[in-house]
């Protein structure tokens, strides 16, 4: 009984190895995706960042000109100069996320760091048409850890049964055979001449043990066994709970994530909407203050020549 436990044990241990593996193996496939998600979304900042960047400055140079002219006061122009330092700083540092960004993903992929990562700047999300207890059925089903904590639990029930066997009787089986050939030769001429001699003998026997008292070791050890598959057994319901919460936090995230990027995609058109019609209108504002600032010199040149 002993040695097919073990033998049920070591093949629940050695499967119990191979999915250790294959979550190593998921978690540094996550860690690269994760990375690479990164890397866009920090491109995409940076983007977004020198836009910003690029109208501060269109705003700085017009209110140079506007003071130049006249038409602005100086806290107007210190106000555009202060926007803009602060809009190119933040330009500085999402470039320097952006290069971070690019490191770590190059570790991860085993590259050098300092190679260049050309990723694409949108990421296509598809719609999660997958019912939540279906998803819930396919991760308990295919999840690495669940599946190594399970194999784990069957191999500690089998070392509570090879420690239960040390209770029982102990069967020896024993064998032996042996073969003797033996020739004889001599000078005597006849029957007697040559004799050959062969013979065979075997034997079996069966001894039978039991262990009557060895200071409770046996004792503990089935204790010892019986603790440890009752931990393994806890902290498998442990990862259940836990991948299912898992599973509903990010099932809810989704959704919600979802339905916050329809709505930010709403402002984002209608802020870029906004957008235009302010740059339509300060263009048109900073062209009717350079026809009042021409009218105005002119009318000073003016009085100036009737002088």
């Amino acid at each position: 009984v002993r040695m097919f436990a073990d033998k049920r044990r070591y093949d629940e241990l050695a499967r119990a190895g191979e999915y250790e593996a294959r979550d190593k193996i998921e978690a540094i496939v996550v860690a690269i995706m994760r990375s690479f998600f990164n890397l866009v979304q920090q491109q995409q900042l940076r983007d977004v960042a020198g836009e910003t960047r690029d109208i501060s400055r269109v705003r700085l140079e017009r209110e140079e000109v506007r003071h130049e002219l006249g038409g602005a006061s100086s806290a107007d122009m210190l106000n555009a100069r202060v926007n803009f330092n602060k809009d190119q700083s933040l330009l500085l540092d999402q470039e320097l996320a952006v290069t971070i960004a690019g490191k770590d993903l190059n570790i991860l992929l085993a590259r050098d760091p300092l190679t260049p990562c050309t990723v694409r700047k949108e990421i296509v999300v598809p719609a999660l048409d997958i019912p939540f207890d279906t998803l819930l059925m396919l991760a308990q089903q295919n999840n690495s850890t669940l599946l190594t904590a399970r194999h784990n639990l069957s191999a500690a029930r089998e070392s509570v049964r090879i420690a239960k066997s040390a209770f029982w009787p102990r069967l020896d089986l024993s064998g032996a055979y042996g073969y003797n050939d033996r020739s004889l030769f001599g000078d005597e001429v006849g029957p007697m001449a040559d004799r050959n001699s062969h013979s065979i003998n075997a034997g079996a026997g069966v001894v039978m043990s039991f262990n009557i008292f060895n200071g409770s070791i046996d004792s503990i050890n089935l204790q010892n066994a019986r603790l440890e598959a009752h931990t393994r057994e806890l902290a498998l319901r442990d990862i259940e709970n836990r991948i299912a919460g898992l599973v509903q936090e990010k099932y809810t995230t989704f959704q919600k994530r979802m339905e916050k990027l329809r709505l930010e995609e709403q402002n984002l058109d209608t802020a870029r909407t906004n957008l235009e019609r302010q740059r339509e209108r300060y263009a048109t504002g900073a062209k009717v203050g350079d026809r009042k600032s021409t009218r105005l010199n002119s009318s000073h040149s003016s009085i100036s020549y009737a002088v």
